[in-house]
């Protein structure tokens, strides 16, 4: 019985022991300074992504930077990030697709307003073909070189009520919409779930003149 006790007041003074070790400070540690243990557990290991978000206008200058290359003549046509942009207007997977009005058609059949073109990605910084040569239909209304960029037509947006916080697409260039609105817009928008279905929230852009042509809600 004697036994019994004294293992059990020597397992009691080890808790006592190991506790007040784990509420004292190591001497070889500096108050207010992490361990390297602690540090190494709480520093975040980015793999870069995020510091190489880009906004629409830096995509599309990586991308003609590349496109000038294939045809001097080669001009930008349409422009989509399919909710890939975070709050402050930079993103990441842009598809841009470009067009030569000199390069020699790769197929016939095709009416006037079809060209050559090429579609590019960009992601990571930097701009990679993605699909190669074919023939790709133009609208009639001319694409703005002289655009808003993403960074701006998000406080746009958010302004007009667009949900911050998020991730939204953008579009510009496309076909539907150039044909709804009888001219080229920026239309860039999230999806919100209301009433068991996804709504679009967002906004209608001329990507010109910065004007609101409809709220999206």
């Amino acid at each position: 019985m004697k036994k019994v006790k004294i293992l059990s007041l020597l397992f009691i003074l080890l808790i006592i022991g190991i506790f007040v070790a784990a509420c004292g400070e190591s001497p070889a540690r500096v108050k207010g300074e992490a361990t390297p243990a602690i540090e190494k557990a709480t520093k975040i290991e980015g793999t870069g992504t995020n510091d190489k978000m880009v906004s629409a206008k830096d995509a599309v200058n990586l991308v003609m930077a590349e496109a000038t290359k294939w045809q001097p003549d080669a001009e930008v046509v349409e422009i989509m990030n399919e909710f890939g942009i975070f709050g402050d207007g930079k993103g990441t997977t842009w598809l841009i697709y470009v067009i030569s009005r000199t390069a020699p058609p790769t197929s016939s059949g095709y009416g006037k307003n079809y060209f050559v073109g090429r579609r590019y990605v960009v992601e990571d910084g930097k701009a990679t073909l993605n699909f190669d040569d074919d023939m790709y239909e133009v609208s009639s209304e001319p694409f703005p070189k002289d655009f808003i960029d993403s960074t701006e037509a998000i406080k746009i947006a958010q302004a007009n009520g667009t949900p911050k916080d998020d991730k939204y697409a953008l579009y510009m260039g496309k076909k539907d919409d150039t044909k709804k609105y009888g001219k080229v817009v920026l239309n860039l928008h999230t999806l919100v779930k209301e009433n068991g279905k996804l709504v679009k929230k967002g906004v209608i852009l001329d990507p010109v003149s910065k004007e609101v042509i409809e709220v999206l809600k």
